[in-house]
């Protein structure tokens, strides 16, 4: 996130600090004697730190995670983690075999509620059965609390962990137990080589970036800033695709967003990076896997003149990381042509 905002912010300077409890305001405010000009404070518990700090200091500004109370010069900022917790419960319930998924869940706040929820419709989008049984550890990292709540679920035979912690222990349990598990908010798989599935993984760059850019160009105001997916706020760890794949899993990567399905070639290739897996495999993840999820897998074929068809374009071999798609026909219409470095629509001369 540093290297993203220096690359637009030239002769920025950076701080931070990790603190807990009663010292945030002691901290928050050494920020400002310091001279910061903005000043994120990244946990719920800082909210009212935030607040009283900055009512001392009217000419700074303050941006607070996942808080819900702002003032002239502090706004807030989080995101919409539920769209990925989702995607991931379309993966636990395919994995499911018992048809018990369990979650370790952290404080009862709507942040991991959403996220509960989301998990659970993503598993009962594909497996109505399956049933998602939580315990709460009142935690955000303790590894024996949370290992001891992972052994609970996993002894009335759950067989797919998810998690809000940071602390690798329920990624342990699923390990040691044979269970499969889905992470959290960072890449956790060398605790877990066996287990690990995939994890929703926050990529907070952008957002930091857009709030640096404003502060200095005299625009900022307060707002309460909720990105999704289609402001690239999550990444889904790449990891355990070679696993799914072994288990039988129809991978499919895919996106309803004429814009995102430009780049769906390269999450291939960076899931291939990271899986043993053929190329071939990867390439039906983007083509042949989608075509039969969305029931068209009649119209792939080969391509022939006046066959109806979609094309994607790429000026060297598709699973490159450098490759670049130049040119995407859809329905007989040009909906992006690299040469005019923008997204367009015109009808085709063929």
């Amino acid at each position: 996130m540093r290297r993203l905002v220096a690359a637009s912010l030239r002769g920025a300077r950076f701080d931070k600090t990790i603190m807990r409890g009663i010292d945030a305001e002691r901290v928050i405010e050494t920020f400002v004697q310091k001279g910061f000009d903005v000043i994120f404070t990244t946990s719920f518990g800082f909210m009212d730190p935030t607040l009283n700090v900055a009512k001392k200091y009217p000419d700074k500004v303050f941006m607070h995670c996942s808080g819900f109370k702002t003032a002239d010069n502090v706004g807030t900022y989080f995101g919409r983690m539920y769209q990925p917790r989702y995607l991931t419960g379309m993966i636990a319930g395919k994995m499911t075999e018992s048809n018990i998924l369990g979650y370790v869940a952290a404080h009862p706040i709507p942040e991991v509620i959403r996220g509960i929820n989301a998990f659970t419709l993503g598993v009962q989008s594909v497996n109505p059965q399956a049933e998602v049984r939580v315990v709460w550890t009142q935690t955000w990292f303790d590894p024996g609390i949370e290992r001891d709540a992972a052994d609970s679920l996993l002894d009335v035979g759950a067989d797919v962990l998810a998690m809000h912690q940071d602390a690798p222990a329920t990624l342990q349990a699923a390990e040691a137990r044979g269970a499969f598990v889905i992470g959290y908010n960072s890449d956790m798989r060398d605790f877990a080589p066996n287990a690990f599935l995939t994890a929703p993984v926050w990529n907070w760059g952008p957002l930091y970036s857009k709030i640096a850019q404003e502060v200095k160009d005299g625009t900022w105001k307060s707002e309460s800033i909720w990105w999704g997916m289609k402001e690239e706020m999550y990444d889904g760890s790449p990891y355990g695709f070679k696993i799914m794949h072994d288990a039988g899993v129809n991978i499919v990567i895919n996106s309803d967003s004429a814009d995102e399905g430009r780049y769906l070639y390269l999450n291939a290739a960076k899931a291939l990076k990271y899986n043993d897996l053929p190329d071939e495999v990867a390439l039906k993840w983007i083509t042949l896997n989608p075509a039969k999820a969305l029931e068209m897998d009649g119209r792939v074929g080969s391509i022939e003149v006046g066959k109806d068809g979609d094309i994607a374009v790429f000026d060297k071999y598709p699973l490159d990381s450098t490759t670049k798609v130049v040119l995407t026909i859809i329905e007989g219409k040009v909906y992006f042509d690299y040469a005019k470095d923008s997204v367009t629509v015109r009808e085709t001369d063929q």
